[in-house]
């Protein structure tokens, strides 16, 4: 997506980027300064997903920093975007208070996971951002897990034939961790 000096003025470049982030592994935010110093004549702006980003644009996303650099009389700034990394807790019971508790803590966005109600409640787990109270492969496949996700699971069905349903359908996507 490119924006071009007016556009990007009259827009909150940030809030798109955060919609854009929902769905989205990673984004570039590529700008292109051209002009002699005091005196800008163009300036350019895209958001690109990782794939698509230009070299520099991918400098960033690699280094996780922005980077600048100069092609003629053109400057080029990358600045990278990342999801911030949810931890997704399968289970509500009393191992899954302390691992919410710490995930908000260093910074997670928690989502908690129960199939019953006295346990998936956002009282007994007010850091969560969310709770859901479903079947566990149901909500698995509704939560759209990504790379920069973590799962924990601390269920009680470990010793069920549903355990292992649950490991089957959260190692086939693409999560970061599964612990």
């Amino acid at each position: 997506m490119q924006y071009k000096r007016e556009e990007v003025r009259d827009m909150n470049l940030y809030g798109e980027i955060l919609k854009k982030l929902e769905g989205t592994p990673c984004l570039a935010l590529e700008r292109s300064f051209v002009g002699e110093e005091g005196n800008l004549t163009d300036m350019r702006c895209e958001l690109k997903e990782g794939a698509e980003a230009s070299e520099i644009g991918k400098e960033a996303l690699t280094q996780g920093q922005p980077v600048c650099g100069r092609a003629g009389s053109s400057w080029n700034v990358a600045e990278p975007f990342f999801p911030k990394e949810r931890l997704i807790i399968l289970g509500g019971g009393h191992v899954a208070l302390p691992v919410a508790e710490f995930g908000a803590r260093v910074g997670f966005l928690v989502t908690v996971v129960d199939d019953r109600l006295s346990f998936a409640n956002p009282g007994r787990f007010p850091m969560a951002e969310k709770v859901i109270c479903d079947d566990f492969g149901h909500a698995i496949k509704e939560l759209k897990i990504q790379e920069s996700d973590y799962i924990c699971i601390v269920t009680r069905l470990l010793h069920r034939d549903i355990w292992s349903k649950i490991c089957q359908r959260v190692s086939r996507m693409q999560a970061a961790t599964v612990v």
